[in-house]
């Protein structure tokens, strides 16, 4: 089983649950940062753990 923990950028509440719903629309992996942390096409860090 994978952790996977997005960090994003966000002001309001009501941005949190608009960005995820962008995300899980467009899941595009655009940059390979370590072995653990990529990058999205929007610039969402997103973090892949195994547990």
């Amino acid at each position: 089983m994978y952790k996977i923990t997005i960090y994003m950028p966000v002001e309001t509440e009501k941005e949190i649950f608009n960005n995820i719903d962008e995300i899980k629309k467009s899941f595009d992996i655009t940059e390979k940062i370590t072995d653990n942390l990529y990058k999205s096409f929007t610039g969402e860090i997103i973090e892949v753990e195994k547990e």
